[in-house]
């Protein structure tokens, strides 16, 4: 794979002369590896779950991107990662919702409103907190593949590739406005 950061080349070509914010780098270097992760090497571990443990490790550094990039431009954590479509695979692929979640790991209130919003408000397409919950549970909680009903089917690796895809996508275009907004100065 290549990478998919679109205005990346021309950030470098824009920087010629100016003193550069290392940050950047760090942002470029965690998307670049997010978006060329492929996935987890492990022995004695049923490939069905491996598969589920490389995608979420892929959504979990996506997100480490993106978080890093807000980070950087002080943005907060308010960004809206919009995908209906995925937020409805979400409440199909996991009916139990934000409920199983809770269980899984200790959620602040306001991580744990937003993924009511999403499981309950069936026109909620706010995928977000989803993304942070796996991140924040697979390196801090208590992530497993079956633990969460990711079963290794069609429908869950949709769902995971999607959730990383977006997350990406996210960060790109985050990146991709702000420059713009820097370039025409």
């Amino acid at each position: 794979m290549s990478n998919a950061l679109k205005s990346w080349s021309d950030y470098i070509t824009y920087l010629e002369g100016k003193n550069p914010n290392s940050q950047f780098a760090t942002f470029y270097a965690r998307y670049k590896f997010a978006y060329n992760f492929e996935g987890l090497k492990v022995s004695d571990m049923a490939s069905r779950t491996l598969d589920m443990y490389s995608l979420v490790t892929k959504i979990a550094f996506s997100y480490a991107a993106l978080e890093n990039l807000e980070k950087t431009l002080k943005l907060g954590h308010e960004a809206r990662i919009n995908a209906a479509d995925l937020a409805r695979h979400a409440r199909q692929v996991m009916p139990h919702g934000a409920s199983k979640l809770e269980t899984r790991m200790y959620l602040s209130d306001a991580l744990k409103s937003r993924l009511d919003e999403l499981f309950r408000n069936h026109l909620s397409s706010d995928v977000r907190p989803l993304v942070e919950q796996f991140r924040h549970s697979l390196f801090h909680g208590k992530f497993t593949p079956t633990g969460w009903g990711l079963k290794g089917g069609e429908s869950s690796i949709e769902l995971l590739q999607g959730l990383s895809q977006v997350t990406l996508r996210k960060a790109d275009e985050t990146f991709t406005h702000w420059f713009k907004s820097q370039s025409k100065n």
